[in-house]
């Protein structure tokens, strides 16, 4: 018992604190400390019952989503919450907040009893829990190596400009830190920018457009036929692989409705392997948090092509999958902690 992960569950519908329960009771390493039916019920129910991650909901009565979130991580900051949102406009804006203000991630809520739909947000559920029990581990960790002795060497070249694109990936832990990112892009930037963060249908259009109040450049969700130009950046359109496509010496974003790769839509790998394929496009390619290995072959073909490539370090990623793959395979030009990734960027642009 003392190694399962401690969940608490909370919805405000009796029904849904089934489902997520029966999810998450499926599971031999997680462990069910208790059940809140509103906001004002989970914030006494983790004083008493100290959980290591909460499902949240975003909007219930007495105490909303967003006001319990706050009070939790005024309580403990190392408590991992993560949201159970509905997908609706409002549930989107109110999702991205709760990032913003510190959620570990969020999943969507069941839309029906649909049995492949309940069973593929079991496996999201699921895996996030265990992602944010896995970075509650770390903060254990007095330090870590900026460059992890288990990963191939980085490459000492370093080859000089010019570059004329930024490409950017990222999963679980990714809003947030493009969140600290993309405000320090200056709005003069010369390359236009091209963004996948791994999200559902839904929430990128609210993602994108927090953002774009957020940074100096523009950002605005992708969507088919529109230029990349610089001083402008387009995020992915979560159920959507985005590709570069150049048409009379100009780019643009091309929308592909395939299946999955690397288990993700949008998917990295994707974006970067049709980048690969233009020849004067030189980019500079940076890898962030995130689950898994997305990135890492497109990031690979890219430096073969005389990329720059960049990933966050484990001292500030909080799943290192995503730029540990890509270090694996000897993509990774340079890894650097968040805050210094933003300032590399702009100098590799100089």
């Amino acid at each position: 018992m003392n190694n399962k992960i401690r969940v608490l569950v909370v919805d405000d519908s009796a029904f849904m604190r089934l489902v997520i329960s029966d999810m998450l009771a499926s599971d031999p390493q997680i462990h069910i400390v208790g059940k809140a039916r509103n906001g004002a019920d989970a914030v006494e129910k983790v004083k008493r019952l100290k959980p290591d991650v909460v499902t949240l909901d975003v909007e219930m009565p007495v105490m909303d989503g967003v006001t319990a979130l706050k009070s939790i991580l005024n309580l403990n900051e190392n408590i991992k919450v993560i949201m159970v949102s509905t997908l609706t406009s409002e549930g989107a804006e109110t999702t991205i907040k709760c990032l913003e203000l510190g959620a570990f991630d969020f999943v969507h809520k069941p839309s029906n009893s649909n049995p492949k739909e309940i069973e593929k947000i079991k496996e999201n559920l699921l895996n996030k829990i265990k992602a944010a029990a896995s970075s509650l581990k770390r903060l254990e960790i007095p330090s870590i190596p900026t460059t992890p002795a288990s990963l191939k060497p980085i490459s000492a070249q370093q080859k000089s400009g010019p570059y004329n694109m930024l490409l950017i990936a990222s999963s679980t832990g990714g809003p947030q830190a493009l969140m600290k990112m993309l405000p320090e892009i200056p709005k003069d930037f010369p390359a236009p920018i091209a963004i996948v963060q791994h999200m559902p249908p839904g929430f990128t259009k609210s993602f994108a457009a927090r953002l774009n109040q957020l940074c100096q450049i523009s950002i605005e969700e992708a969507a088919e036929g529109k230029l990349l130009v610089p001083q402008k950046a387009f995020i992915a359109p979560g159920g959507y692989h985005l590709v570069v496509k150049e048409k009379n010496k100009k780019i643009h974003c091309s929308l592909v409705d395939l299946p999955p790769v690397n288990a993700v839509k949008p998917a990295a790998d994707v974006l970067f392997q049709s980048i690969s394929l233009l020849e004067n496009i030189r980019p500079v390619t940076v890898i962030l948090t995130g689950m898994g290995k997305d990135g890492a072959k497109g990031a690979l073909r890219l430096k073969e092509k005389n990329a720059f490539v960049i990933a966050e370090s484990p001292e500030t990623a909080v799943i290192f999958g995503m730029p540990k793959a890509a270090g694996e395979v000897g993509a990774v030009d340079v890894f650097l902690p968040l805050h210094k990734i933003a300032p590399k960027v702009v100098e590799l642009f100089t």
